[in-house]
């Protein structure tokens, strides 16, 4: 061969070379981008499903807590009308006024309530009153007559049931019933009937109606085999979520479209521009750069990812070293995990406090109460009181000026509380107008100090619309034994309550299953101070 021509084969062989390279390069780092930014998307999507995953469960959290609360406060309405001289004088004397006096519509929305049933001891119908009249109410109404038999024989001989509701498929409808007992206000005469206050439960309730929880759920039918159908799925572009309420033959199921799409869009397009950054950045021959500087740091990225989180609460964190690219994209990512942890933790503090006292709810409360029962199993020698407080008139309070006024009440009653507590103490709001308090390493003897102490306090005047409203507290106080779990403590605390409210206004009475006349011993007079022990 010609020297010439070798010569000028030799550019042609290295432009071939550097074009074959290039090609093999680029077509190596398209896949490599591809197979990052495939890796990187599962990544996200799996860690989005998950925050969508937590999302609906704490929305079906919150939304079955006010259902409870709707149901305890239903079942404290209940027990009010029913514990009433006045509604025993009807049931007995047929008072014909009663009903127009205290079930008119505003009462009956401000209640809650669809429909009263007033019946005998014999489960005669004594009175009907309904705020609707349509087909399928009076399909409802005849299917609860036809229930009515088997329910009351399932009542105890006294109002002291340990639920005092339910809730019932009337004409294809979720109903919550609640029912108490007639008898006059201090309890003294046998029970003369039953009073029923019905809900429904509709996805759309009438205009005007409260609904039972700002989370828009549905309640559905839910047979004894489905009851353990799996709670949170993704169905489609939706995400679908099912709580069961066993007892209850009903679930709660909440669809929702995804809350984050448009971040999720927002990260994946960010890797989507990293990887386009590291094929420019390959192809101009900065492959070693490229590799320290993006790949080196995604595969970091991945395996921080599928570390455990350094403190329990808080979410995955990407690395920031500089202010190139890859940082403004770890950045935005970081922004958006900060949003999604401060989310988390605004639904954990409503999932576990009340909104207009801003204690504790009943969930708090279990939740520390069973640590306490557990601690006094470990060491029985520690001494811990449960309190709880039931607001006396409260319910004239509403009436007279007003649901606004009664939250104006909570939320001082609530106050005064948290003044009188200590560090260790824990105090919530179970619902309605009751609350309650955990005494840490306290026996009677201060329970029943603190009650003096928080009564004197609660009957200072509250202003409110230039008036002063006055109030006292009823409380009843246990002790956490061994061998007594949460709800038997807040079962005792609940008796001792209702048994001070029986002796009068302002008083407290503790809990005594070794007293041979009455498991209680009361103190207190309606001015309080407390006996001495």
């Amino acid at each position: 061969m010609p020297a010439d021509q070798s010569k000028s084969s030799t550019p042609q062989t290295v432009g071939r070379l550097n074009r074959w390279l290039i090609k093999r390069v680029g077509l190596g780092m398209v896949v490599a981008t591809v197979a990052i930014f495939v890796l990187s998307a599962l990544i996200v999507q799996h860690g989005f499903d998950l925050i969508e995953r937590d999302r609906l469960q704490e929305r079906l959290d919150r939304a079955a807590g006010a259902l409870s609360a709707s149901a305890a406060s239903m079942v404290a309405s209940a027990r009010d009308y029913a514990g009433w001289d006045e509604t025993y004088g009807f049931v007995t004397l047929e008072d014909t006024g009663y009903l127009s006096r205290n079930f008119s519509d505003d009462s009956t929305r401000n209640l809650g309530i669809d429909w009263v049933v007033i019946v005998g001891p014999d489960s005669g119908v004594i009175a009907y009153l309904n705020r609707r009249d349509d087909q399928v109410e009076q399909l409802a109404h005849a299917q609860f007559l036809q229930k009515l038999p088997a329910i009351t024989a399932q009542f105890a001989a006294d109002d002291r049931d340990e639920k005092g509701h339910d809730l019932l498929w009337l004409a294809g409808r979720p109903t919550l019933v609640s029912h108490a007992a007639v008898t006059d206000t201090a309890r003294s005469r046998p029970t003369a009937g039953w009073l029923f206050f019905g809900r429904h439960m509709d996805v759309h309730p009438d205009p005007g109606a409260q609904p039972v929880s700002e989370v828009p759920v549905e309640l559905v039918a839910q047979s004894e085999a489905e009851r353990d159908s799996p709670g949170i799925r993704k169905q489609g572009q939706f995400w679908v979520g099912r709580m069961s309420l066993a007892p209850w033959p009903a679930a709660l199921k909440l669809q929702e479209n995804p809350a984050y799409s448009n971040q999720k869009s927002i990260v994946l397009a960010w890797i989507a521009f990293g990887m386009v950054g590291l094929v420019v950045l390959t192809l101009l021959g900065f492959g070693a750069m490229v590799h320290r500087k993006v790949i080196t740091r995604l595969e970091g990225f991945v395996a921080h990812s599928r570390q455990p989180s350094a403190s329990e609460g808080v979410g995955i964190r990407w690395p920031v070293e500089g202010s190139d690219e890859i940082d403004l994209l770890a950045g935005t990512f970081n922004n958006l995990m900060e949003r999604v942890d401060e989310s988390e933790r605004v639904l954990l503090h409503l999932a576990s406090h009340d909104q207009l006292t801003e204690l504790g709810n009943r969930r708090h409360m279990m939740k520390h109460l069973q640590e306490a029962v557990e601690l006094q199993r470990l060491r029985p020698e520690t001494k811990t009181c449960l309190v709880i407080a039931d607001i006396d008139r409260f319910k004239m309070i509403n009436d007279r000026y007003g649901h606004s006024a009664g939250d104006e009440v909570l939320a001082v009653v609530a106050e005064r509380i948290q003044t009188l507590i200590r560090a260790e103490d824990v105090a919530a709001r179970l619902g309605g107008d009751e609350f309650s308090v955990l005494l840490a390493d306290a026996g009677p003897e201060h329970a029943l100090r603190f009650c003096e102490k928080l009564n004197e306090r609660i009957a200072q005047p509250i202003p409110y619309a230039g008036e002063f409203l006055f109030c006292s507290l009823s409380m009843g106080i246990t002790s956490l034994d061994v061998g007594l779990d949460e709800h038997g403590a807040l079962h005792q605390a609940d008796q001792a309550m209702y048994q001070a409210k029986r002796r009068g206004n302002g008083r407290a009475a503790v809990f005594d299953a070794k007293s041979d006349n009455s498991p209680f011993f009361a103190h207190g007079t309606p001015a309080f101070p407390v006996d001495e022990l």
